[in-house]
């Protein structure tokens, strides 16, 4: 029997760093202790210390996002675990592993009034693969809790990945009873994970979609890079590739013709005198509400596949879904497809394309050129991490198809504006040349983030939309519906800090930008420290100009 928890917490550490994990966050706190020790003196790990749950959360989001390995979150017991929720949420949703290590009080002080306890079990609900619920120290070999380190790495990086919750007991005394810890010997545990079978009657129900001559692929939020298996089905069906930015795949494929202007002429009479006949979707849900919306009225042939994916089709619109890897794409046979379907889509999307930029470059610096900008000028290979609300849909109406290899990120699993500073933090501290597109509101939501991007010396640029508020909502039906001192109240909710003196606090170099030449320039230096550009944006000229533009892609595919 174990005197202390610190054999069981170093065999513990010992068996994830053998199975490949190298992040750790911890927050402060005294239950937590034997955890934090024992992952601070485990060499081979990176560990950093955030002091708010929340923006740890997501900040272990933005890692994982980039390394594609499960990072560890650590807390302490009570409300600090539930801090966590919002990440664990998107972690969920957009499966991304995380482990999430929340220290607890023993069972004897549950119930008792004692100090920083709330009932943390189940606290994540069914946001977590796998929830457990660990045994005291001493009451469990090290082998065990080796086996639970294996088994969690194991799930949470799985077929169908997300979080795992770990609420792991301890008795006091907390601290080292010696000063020096436990050696444990190194015996990884080897889980064989067997890989996604691509059977055949899979693949004939692919077949049997690809064989429509009118068809369309629409890939949506993804991680992973699929160029060359959709590359492979597009030149073979000759179907169009309808590509969010976050896909990965809104780039220049050869033999490919992506679409980038189809939120815009899904908006347009023109959709309705070229529907497809089918459709299949990759990825998670897509961003364009129009895309949503035209789905919902015509209802063509709709096939999702995924790996481990969950049924994502909140307008029940799919009638089939493969459940198997997304490399099937690249074995379907070559079909031909029809030409002249195809060349259709591309002379909208051109139509579409030489509308939006004369719009655009007639015009003030809005929020659609602010979109437009980060493809044409941040670096190749550069990391674009893109907030919910109004600027992931701007980038996705506006960002143009190019030859770089730029990766678009975003927390579009539970699509909150919480934590996304924190998100494109973890990406930039894993060395990546990371740019933030994000709007005022949530900038200021997330303020523990840029304090914590500060304190650990991230180099991060910060591209704050200012519209004094929530712009989304102009563009909703309740602007029209509600008097206007209701609706700056409680919907617009203009903010009195100043983005200017926030920069100042967290000592970031801070720049006003007011043209699209300033903005370019800027997005084309190297990122050094903590950088934050304000684009102030006047919100009756952006819902002017957006507005402007649907009509002039109406008009210019009208005779198409």
């Amino acid at each position: 029997m174990m005197s202390d928890p610190y054999l069981a917490t170093t065999a513990f550490f010992t068996e994830l760093l053998d199975q490949g994990l190298t992040d750790i966050l911890v927050s402060p706190g005294s239950r937590s202790t034997a955890l934090a020790i024992s992952a601070q003196k485990t060499i081979g790990f990176k560990v950093m210390v955030h002091l708010d749950e929340r923006s740890a959360g997501f900040w272990a989001l933005g890692i994982a996002k980039a390394s594609n390995r499960p990072v560890v979150l650590i807390c302490t017991s009570g409300t600090a675990a539930a801090n966590y929720l919002p990440a664990v949420a998107e972690a969920h949703f957009s499966q991304i592993p995380l482990i999430v290590i929340t220290a607890d009080r023993p069972l004897e002080l549950q119930d008792r009034g004692a100090g920083q306890t709330i009932n943390q079990s189940g606290i994540y609900g069914a946001h977590v693969r796998w929830a457990c619920e660990l045994p005291i120290a001493d009451h469990a070999s090290p082998e065990w809790f080796q086996s639970t380190a294996a088994r969690s790495f194991q799930i949470a990086t799985g077929s169908h990945p997300g979080p795992v919750h770990l609420n792991w007991p301890l008795r006091e005394p907390l601290e080292p009873v010696n000063k020096v810890l436990p050696k444990i010997s190194s015996k990884p545990i080897t889980l064989t994970r067997h890989a996604s079978v691509i059977n055949s009657q899979a693949l004939e129900v692919l077949q049997n979609f690809a064989n429509h001559e009118n068809g369309l692929l629409l890939a949506g939020p993804m991680s992973t890079d699929l160029s060359e298996a959709v590359a492979s089905f597009c030149i073979k069906t000759g179907w169009p590739l309808l590509a969010e930015p976050l896909s990965q795949l809104r780039r220049q494929l050869p033999g490919v013709n992506v679409i980038s202007h189809y939120d815009h002429l899904l908006r347009t009479p023109w959709i309705e005198r070229n529907a497809p006949t089918a459709v299949v979707r990759i990825g998670q849900p897509m961003t364009s509400k129009p895309m949503r919306l035209w789905l919902e009225r015509h209802r063509p042939q709709h096939l999702l596949i995924g790996d481990g994916i969950a049924w994502t089709d909140a307008s029940t619109t799919t009638t089939a879904l493969l459940d198997t890897s997304t490399e099937i794409l690249g074995q379907v046979s070559g079909t031909g497809g029809s030409k002249d379907w195809s060349e259709k889509w591309v002379a909208a999307d051109n139509a579409a394309r030489v509308a939006i930029n004369e719009v655009l470059d007639a015009g003030p610096l809005l929020e659609a050129s602010i979109a437009r900008e980060f493809g044409r000028s941040l670096p190749d290979s550069a990391v674009l991490y893109v907030s919910n609300s109004m600027p992931v849909r701007d980038i996705d109406s506006f960002f143009e198809a190019n030859s770089s290899n730029l990766t678009c990120f975003g927390n579009r699993g539970a699509s909150g504006i919480d934590g996304l500073i924190s998100s494109a933090a973890g990406v930039a501290s894993t060395g990546r040349n990371t740019t933030l597109f994000i709007g005022d509101l949530a900038f200021i939501h997330d303020v523990s983030g840029l304090l914590a991007a500060s304190q650990h010396n991230i180099d991060l640029t910060i591209v704050v939309s200012n519209n004094n508020g929530g712009g989304i909502f102009s563009f909703l039906p309740i602007a029209q519906n509600l008097d206007t001192q209701n609706f700056e109240k409680l919907f617009r909710t203009p903010q009195k800090h100043s983005v200017r003196d926030l920069s100042k606090v967290v000592q970031g170099e801070y720049t006003a930008i007011s043209s699209l030449s300033e903005l370019g320039d800027a997005l084309r230096r190297s990122t050094r420290g903590l950088r934050i550009i304000e684009v102030m944006v006047n919100r009756d000229a952006n819902l002017e100009q957006h507005h402007q533009i649907t009509s002039s892609v109406s008009e210019a595919t009208d005779c198409l």
